[in-house]
């Protein structure tokens, strides 16, 4: 139970951290389409565990 709970709470303080990521990204570059370059490139560059956060 509690490493369900750590890794639970290591889970939400990533997500925290990626829309911090998300949140910066795109107010230094707003306006920002879906389809932009930079946008992108950051979620290409994410590992297969983010992308399922996201």
């Amino acid at each position: 139970f509690v490493q369900e709970k750590l890794c639970h709470t290591c889970k939400e303080h990533r997500r925290n951290i990626l829309n911090r990521q998300v949140y910066d990204l795109i107010t230094k570059n707003a306006p920002l389409e879906i389809t932009d370059h930079k946008l992108l490139g950051w979620y290409i560059m994410l590992s297969a565990e983010d992308r399922k956060i996201i």
